[in-house]
């Protein structure tokens, strides 16, 4: 009892003067030199302390993302809200811009899964942290998708009718999300749901595609080198895109013209 008070003492009135000489010796020089290093010296930046992200759970969130989040939603159900009920005053240039809430909308929501799920592959590339396990990843891709999926579906067909299945066959294609890629299909069932077949495409692709870059980033000398190295791949991408997107429009204007 009497080493703790002493210690107790010490650590409050500190080891110079009268009384805490006379009890016994101050704080370790070990203690003494952490709390020096701890007060001299630049400070890192506490991560954990950033207002626009928060720990819930296991996963990373972003609170700053909400308001993009329910703008999106607002555009996507103004789209289909007025494709439904068709008001009066939907003519003309009002009808165009309807018609152009739906994709920005999905757009959104693509470009915020795009920065979501690609975050911890992009600090595991640049900053040289825990590589993120694929099992878990496609684990928790599924469980968001695959039972809501199913449900909805399940219910829509059998009290609603919104689709007629002939064999396992097209069961396969409806609940295996790959409607988009049967010609005719992408719409068939629950048609809003060909934006989860884009999605669950980019869940496939994301891990290879980062896989790709990691003995690419690897070998660079500095953080600053490695985000040009992810940048450029990224880019690169999207110029590839959109040259395949060109030549599948010039392909079906030919097909159309010559009746192909």
């Amino acid at each position: 009892s009497l080493e703790v008070n002493k210690g107790e003492v010490d650590a409050i009135i500190g080891p110079s003067g009268g009384a805490a000489a006379a009890i016994g010796p101050g704080p370790s020089p070990r203690r003494r030199a952490t709390s020096s290093t701890a007060t001299v010296g630049p400070s890192r930046p506490d991560r954990t302390r950033d207002p626009t992200v928060t720990r819930q759970a296991g996963a990373t969130h972003h609170p700053s993302l909400e308001g993009v989040r329910a703008f999106g939603a607002a555009i996507v159900f103004a789209f289909h809200f007025l494709g439904q009920t068709n008001p009066s005053w939907l003519r003309g240039v009002w009808s165009d811009w309807r018609t152009q809430l739906g994709p920005q909308g999905v757009a959104i929501f693509f470009a915020m899964s795009g920065f979501l799920l690609f975050r911890p592959y992009a600090a595991a590339l640049i900053d040289a942290r825990r590589w993120p396990g694929l099992r878990a990843y496609a684990a928790r891709r599924a469980l968001r998708v695959v039972p809501g999926y199913w449900l909805a579906l399940t219910v829509c067909i059998v009290v609603f009718g919104v689709a007629t299945i002939h064999g396992p066959g097209d069961a396969a294609v409806l609940f295996g999300l790959v409607q988009n890629y049967r010609e005719g299909w992408a719409l068939v069932g629950l048609g809003v749901t060909w934006t989860l077949v884009v999605e669950i495409a980019f869940y496939v692709v994301l891990p290879a595609f980062a896989a790709v870059l990691r003995p690419l980033v690897q070998r660079c000398s500095t953080p600053q080198a490695a985000v040009a190295v992810v940048i450029a791949a990224i880019g690169a991408v999207e110029v590839a895109a959109l040259a395949l997107r060109r030549s599948e429009e010039h392909t079906s204007e030919l097909q159309s013209q010559f009746r192909i």
